[in-house]
């Protein structure tokens, strides 16, 4: 209905200098900077719904976010000596981390809202719970998720295990019938409703580049389902949905009960651009910032991507 055209600008480093975005009626750019070690310190938005935005960010030598403004205000971030998040001053509050002795964050205490996380023996989350949601994991012996229950409903999941990593191939109920599928090329391509191969009963992925951000989905008219922007680190910034979906950052499985990322491994939450658990790799010694155990993606995540959850 409505294509895309996406043009990039590089630095020598391989750091993405500009990124400009057109679509009919609009047409929307961002231009970043990096310090020394090439990590994101400002983004600059023109055009679109973000235009006159601007965010900035600072680290600590650990590589440990320190701020960040954008037009709401500054947050700041306050870390133990091993690099766990203990609490950020945000504009709309104070919000507070604890962990267990393995470095899973428990709890997360808001102004609103506490949310509570649950591990089991392998550090893997599986459960959480807020004040609308209780929400439980189960995982095979291999450590990959196949059963998600959002409030006593159930989906399982069956996975394509040739990818490298896996994906999931089919979403079933608690008693296996399926509900949906996927279909793959370079990357997810299409959903399917099980039992219904019409344009209502179907969606399509359309990405910024290969393999990374989904940015819509089309039905097989050409039609568009459902909309999607996200800030600097995978913030949801905006989305419109006509179609439930959960392949979006990166094309992995965002949670909308939980608003994490599931990066298999462990999960990612955007909002404070970190995991919420320690990296199982313990990192390289040559590379000083592979040895925060939290980081996301070397602090810059249109660079880099951690599908696995492993550093």
């Amino acid at each position: 209905e409505d294509k895309a055209t996406t043009i990039y600008s590089y630095d020598g480093n391989g750091n993405h200098t500009k990124i400009s975005r057109q679509i009919p009626g609009e047409t929307e750019s961002a231009t970043y900077e990096y310090d020394g070690l090439n990590r994101i310190t400002q983004v600059v938005y023109t055009g679109g719904s973000r235009d006159g935005q601007e965010e900035s960010y600072s680290y600590d030598a650990g590589g440990n976010r320190l701020s960040k403004v954008n037009h709401n205000g500054t947050t700041s971030y306050e870390y133990s000596s091993d690099n766990r998040l203990l609490k950020t001053t945000a504009p709309q509050g104070v919000t507070n981390y604890v962990y267990d002795g393995g470095g899973n964050m428990i709890t997360k205490t808001g102004p609103v809202n506490t949310f509570h996380y649950q591990y089991n023996s392998r550090n893997l989350l599986i459960g959480y719970q807020d004040s609308n949601n209780n929400v439980s994991y189960l995982y095979n012996g291999a450590g990959h998720r196949v059963a998600k229950t959002v409030n006593n409903v159930t989906t399982r999941y069956i996975n394509h295990i040739n990818f490298g990593l896996p994906q999931v191939a089919f979403e079933t109920d608690d008693k296996y019938v399926v509900k949906r599928y996927y279909s793959y090329g370079l990357g997810r391509t299409a959903a399917y409703d099980w039992g219904a191969l019409d344009k209502d009963k179907s969606q399509y992925y359309l990405y910024d580049r290969p393999g990374r951000n989904v940015t819509a989905t089309e039905d097989s008219l050409g039609k568009t389902r459902n909309r999607y922007k996200y800030g600097s680190f995978g913030e949801n910034f905006s989305s419109q949905e006509s179609y439930s979906n959960d392949f979006r950052y990166t094309g992995e499985q965002t949670e909308s009960d939980t608003g994490l990322i599931y990066l298999r491994a462990r999960y990612y939450d955007p909002e404070i651009g970190r995991f919420i658990s320690r990296d199982p790799f313990s990192g390289y010694m040559s590379v000083p910032e592979s040895q925060n155990m939290y980081a996301y993606a070397h602090n810059n995540p249109l660079k880099f991507v951690d599908p696995s959850g492993e550093c």
